[in-house]
């Protein structure tokens, strides 16, 4: 009995041995298939040996060259463009992979799936909704929307469906300078071509919609709604949340009564969370350092001249959220790129400072925060 069991174990093993052997890797794969870019996307991002492991048991959404060629001229970018960010390529591939291999059968009726980008975007997109219906199976992005036209495509043990565009976690907008036929362009004749536009949701709106309460009643009470809420302004805000306002109130040692009614202090703060021009999260990132409203020369109550820029990065190198650095605090953005008009809101986990702490929580005295 005790040599049976042994033979069997053995041919069991050997089953196994031969099973990994003679599976298809997924650069195997994707080479037959001939999807040709996406196998450079991937090696250019340094991504071969994640997606190539035999073990590895993802779900790879695999544009086809069309789909990368149609993304590239929807961008207004080169093949050799892309291939050279590593960073926005890292994004745009790991926005295609979920961390389990799910054939078209596993996703029911459809439902939200998170990415191996996930709490990586830029944005707060990080997941994608996948949608079965009798025409076939959907993937919406953050950004684009694909359709698979071959499903259930096994490579070892990561299952992959061939998709017909692009996904995109973000909106992609590259900075462009208005020509002068656009500036010039006779208001009257633009009435007549174009149709009456609809209503865009202003910044209070969209503040209102998302519950950031305390930032309204900071904003109303410095006497700075008109100025947030031109739909033409054209700005970038922080916005941090309820949460954040209560952190930042703990560290400063006051209340919100007290900081709504100190208008100067207030006024400090706020404009500190406003740039003159409305970016993306992916524009901020390749600005490194941006300029605030905050006007030069401010000084807080702590004797410290006030900073007027902010720098933006990832918390590591490549990956990890969007982080806003100020001089005397950060905050991490947990949801970007929400469009109120033509102001961009990226809303934010604690309050920006502009200021550093001259005290340290045990040696600032009793109703000093250190910083004001």
């Amino acid at each position: 009995m005790t040599r049976g069991m042994s033979c069997l174990a053995f041919l069991s093993l050997l089953l196994v041995g031969t099973y990994a052997q003679e599976c298809t890797s997924v650069v195997d794969t994707a080479t037959e298939a001939g999807l040709s870019i996406l196998l450079e996307a991937v090696k250019a991002a340094g991504l071969v040996d994640t997606v190539n492991n035999p073990d590895a048991g993802l779900t790879i959404f695999a544009p086809t060259n069309e789909a990368f060629e149609a993304a590239l001229a929807a961008l207004g970018v080169t093949a050799a463009d892309l291939l050279g960010n590593k960073e926005l390529l890292t994004e745009i591939l790991t926005y295609h992979v979920l961390p389990i291999p799910y054939k078209a059968a596993d996703f029911g009726e459809g439902r939200d799936f998170t990415t191996l980008l996930g709490a990586n975007s830029p944005c707060g997109a990080g997941d994608v909704s996948v949608k079965p219906s009798d025409e076939g199976v959907t993937i919406a992005g953050g950004a684009s929307t694909a359709k698979v036209v071959t499903a259930d495509v096994e490579a070892c043990s990561t299952v992959i469906h061939v998709i017909d565009a692009v996904l995109l976690s973000c909106p992609f907008a590259a900075e462009e300078e208005p020509t002068p036929a656009t500036i010039v362009e006779p208001v009257v004749e633009v009435a007549k071509e174009k149709p009456v536009e609809k209503k865009c949701t202003t910044v209070v709106e969209t503040a209102q919609s998302a519950g950031l309460t305390t930032l309204l009643a900071a904003v109303t009470a410095a006497g700075l709604a008109d100025t947030v809420n031109n739909p033409e302004a054209g700005l970038t805000i922080f916005a941090p949340t309820n949460e954040a306002f209560a952190k930042a109130l703990k560290a400063l040692d006051m209340t919100a009564e007290q900081l709504l009614a100190d208008k100067d202090l207030l006024t400090t703060i706020l404009t500190y969370h406003v740039l003159p021009t409305s970016y993306s999260a992916r524009q901020l990132l390749g600005k490194k350092k941006v300029t605030t409203l905050l006007e030069e020369g401010t000084v807080c109550g702590s004797g410290d001249v006030a900073a007027t820029e902010l720098k933006v990065r990832r918390r590591w190198l490549f990956f990890g959220p969007v982080v806003v650095i100020g001089k005397g605090s950060h905050a991490k953005v947990v949801k970007g790129d929400v469009k109120a008009c033509t102001t961009t809101i990226h809303v934010i986990d604690f309050v920006l400072l502009p200021c550093k702490r001259k005290c340290s929580s045990r040696t600032c005295k009793k109703g000093k925060s250190g910083w004001f």
